[in-house]
């Protein structure tokens, strides 16, 4: 993990909020906001090349001709809350909350258009070496984050604003499942070799950077809408994936947000 420009980003985010704070005494109006949001989430991945399986390894989708191939995918939804206050004169704010992650990563492959499974090594000595016929490979992890975002609104009006967001968050691993699916059900003996066979040294700390700009609907002092697009997403730790390896994230973001005064009423 790189520890060292994580640091940066935290210190950059801190500087913007004691510098947002100093300025309250020419503009002191703060409001408050919940968010309950939901993001969809397609980390750019790509298969480990440790793991001992035989065909060719793509990470796009099946073509139409009959050459065997592997197809590694990965995926995620986040749901999450935070606390946002924010600043029409500075028009600035800065949120943070909790959110949870849930990744799903799958491992697919044919040996041709009527064999829709691949092999995979899990006996390799001088004697023999054994296969497996594998339907799908298959990773559920599960983290819990703080996010930190410091959010610039470059575009006002009464009902609507564009804005960018800087942010970065810091979780943990909660949860983690492995699982194979075998083409055969003669074969779920041998699950427990298979699995043994994978590497499933992973990091359980969590961190990643982000920008990214949005929209935000509907008067201030009423239940409103933000939608956000991810531009640039970074993943600081490299082996938070034990059947791929992601250093970047897409994603899409929307989320219902309420003034703090209509839940205090």
């Amino acid at each position: 993990m790189n520890y060292k420009n994580y640091l940066w980003l935290v210190l950059m985010l801190i500087s913007l909020t004691v510098n947002s704070q100093t300025n309250q005494e020419q503009a002191t109006t703060w409001n408050k906001f919940v968010h309950v949001e939901i993001h969809g989430v397609l980390p750019n991945s790509k298969i480990k090349e440790n793991l001992p399986i035989r065909q060719n390894v793509s990470n796009n989708t099946y073509g139409y001709d009959n050459e065997a191939k592997i197809i590694a995918t990965t995926n995620g939804l986040v749901f999450g809350s935070k606390i946002e206050i924010y600043n029409q004169q500075l028009k600035v704010s800065l949120s943070t909350g909790i959110k949870y992650f849930n990744f799903h990563s799958t491992i697919k492959g044919k040996m041709s258009d009527n064999a829709d499974y691949f092999y995979f090594r899990y006996v390799s000595d001088v004697q023999e070496s054994r296969f497996a016929r594998v339907r799908s490979i298959k990773e559920n992890q599960q983290f819990l984050s703080i996010p930190l975002e410091f959010r610039y609104y470059f575009f006002n009006r009464k009902i609507y604003s564009f804005y960018t967001t800087l942010g970065t968050d810091l979780g943990i691993n909660v949860y983690h499942k492995l699982n194979v699916v075998f083409a055969k059900p003669e074969m779920i003996s041998a699950k427990a070799e298979v699995l043994q066979t994978i590497d499933q040294t992973y990091d359980k700390f969590y961190s990643a950077t982000n920008l990214s700009i949005g929209f935000r609907y509907n008067y201030l002092n009423k239940v409103g809408f933000n939608a956000e697009l991810n531009l640039y997403s970074s993943l600081l730790g490299q082996s938070n994936f034990i059947l791929s390896e992601a250093s970047r994230i897409a994603s899409v973001k929307a989320s219902i947000r309420i003034p703090l005064t209509l839940i205090k009423q």
